[in-house]
């Protein structure tokens, strides 16, 4: 079975444009049979799709995109999979990175009302539809919809943006920690775009060895901007190093990112060596309370 998976979406519950019963009616019309819903730092969209999913037959698997530390002023995204929803150490963390959002924002709102554009918390979750896990992404909509910039380019590369005058660092998990917290939950850790958002090779292949330090399971190889070169050389870092493959194509229903189906053939195989490498971690978590997760600071920023 070919092309019949996605396993990188994004609903409204984060920075996407469709809620989750959308994008699984729109999965199941398009031909695909199993999908992982990925909002950054939530899980509240996979109950609903999963809902929808049944009523079709399409198969919704538990999903996360955590952004974290990586050292040397750098981050990377981990997309973690098959991992119990209901997991309290994956809830405690996830509400802690919610809690540092809405701090962060507050507190860039203040910053580009010096500039020139006002606007209070609870309007901006007014304008968005939501009161939860807001970004970046939903200032700079904001600052669209009333004309203050022209687009979602000007609003990052003048205002939101790392170094801008209006960004502002959050909480984040170091690797370690965020794999950590996947697999204390029975999942499965991959890295996400690796073609993607990496200033050098010899960035990227420092932080790919922390995170394989660190436990890391699978790495998504099959993404809509890597190159054939990339998709084969980070197939051959997956048989290197043990790592399961992975396709997603990072949908969140507005330009650029509104692929919701892969134009080219992939193995659907890959999503039951997924479900192998998931079953390890399921069968040998510790229990609920065992207190595998451990506190972190408060108060840890991004830099």
């Amino acid at each position: 079975m070919l092309s019949k998976l996605n396993l990188h979406l994004h609903t409204t519950c984060s920075d996407g444009k469709d809620e989750p019963k959308i994008i699984a009616l729109k999965a199941f019309k398009c031909g695909l049979k199993t999908i992982a819903i990925t909002d950054h730092d939530t899980i509240e969209g996979y109950y609903p799709a999963k809902i929808m999913g049944n009523e079709y037959s399409l198969e919704v698997i538990s999903g996360v995109e955590l952004s974290l530390e990586a050292g040397e002023k750098a981050t990377c995204h981990l997309l973690g999979y098959l991992f119990d929803p209901d997991n309290s150490a994956l809830k405690k963390a996830l509400e802690k990175i919610s809690a540092s959002r809405e701090r962060r924002n507050r507190e860039i709102l203040k910053k580009l009302e010096k500039d020139g554009f006002s606007l209070d918390y609870e309007e901006l979750a007014q304008k968005s539809g939501k009161k939860k896990n807001l970004g970046r992404l939903h200032i700079a909509a904001a600052m669209v919809s009333v004309g203050f910039v022209k687009n979602y380019h000007e609003a990052f590369a003048k205002y939101l943006a790392k170094g801008r005058r209006a960004y502002l660092p959050r909480y984040r998990l170091e690797i370690g920690e965020g794999i950590e917290v996947i697999h204390s939950a029975g999942g499965v850790a991959c890295l996400a775009h690796p073609g993607e958002g990496y200033p050098s090779k010899t960035e990227y292949e420092r932080i790919l060895f922390k995170l394989i330090d660190s436990g890391l399971d699978g790495i998504e190889v099959y993404y809509p901007s890597h190159t054939h070169e990339q998709i084969h050389e980070f197939s051959r870092q997956a048989r290197d190093y043990g790592l399961v493959m992975t396709a997603g194509t990072d949908y969140h229903g507005i330009s650029g990112r509104d692929l919701l189906k892969f134009d080219y053939d992939i193995d659907y195989n890959i999503l039951e060596k997924l479900k192998e490498k998931g079953g390890v971690y399921a069968r040998s978590r510790p229990a609920e309370n065992s207190g595998s997760y451990k506190n972190i600071e408060d108060n840890r920023m991004d830099r």
